[in-house]
């Protein structure tokens, strides 16, 4: 085995580069976030990770709500914008040129030009030491038209953005089709 040790960390790749949105009263953001994750499918629910002191944090355990809007590729500039300044700060809206429209939640601001939109009620928070994970209950998904494969999105056209721990990077590539290509071995 030529396998070598690098200790604990918080490794996993890739990891979906999504902007969180965030509204209460006259305060709206969008973060960046690379920690998040399906958690439930029946009600299906997600997960993000934040920093207890971060801005977004704050407005999330403010308002109860959170949108989740999943940015492709080419809008690696902006998202990573969202993740070295402070709504505390910057207005992130103006900076990054987003378009602001609301779904079912009223403070749960979505990103036009994102492919993909997921408004989220707080369900549950998980404390941890440096951050606290907000499970949210999906209410609705908002998605392109021209990003719609018939059957569910057609990821090639969302061209997801996905964070690598030190860089940002695409999804690319088909390998097969999930929960097929592994019956060739239950073949021999």
């Amino acid at each position: 085995m030529n396998k070598i040790k690098i200790g604990p960390d918080a490794l996993i790749f890739p990891m979906p580069a999504v902007l969180v949105g965030c509204r209460a009263q006259a305060d709206l953001s969008f973060a960046a976030i690379a920690w998040s994750g399906v958690v439930n499918s029946s009600p299906p629910m997600l997960g993000v990770g934040i920093r207890k002191s971060r801005f977004t944090h704050q407005l999330i355990a403010e308002s109860g709500v959170f949108s989740v809007n999943v940015p492709s590729a080419k809008q690696a500039v902006e998202t990573d914008f969202c993740g070295i300044v402070s709504g505390r700060n910057v207005d992130k809206v103006k900076a990054c040129g987003f378009t602001v429209f609301y779904g079912t939640l009223q403070n749960a601001p979505l990103i036009e030009e994102c492919p993909v939109n997921i408004e989220c009620s707080v369900e549950k928070v998980v404390e941890l030491p440096s951050h606290d994970y907000f499970i949210g209950k999906i209410v609705e998904i908002h998605m392109d038209q021209d990003v719609s494969g018939g059957d569910g999105p057609a990821y090639a056209k969302i061209d997801p953005l996905v964070f690598m721990s030190t860089h940002y990077a695409r999804v690319t590539g088909n390998l097969g089709r999930a929960f097929s290509i592994g019956r060739q071995l239950k073949e021999k």
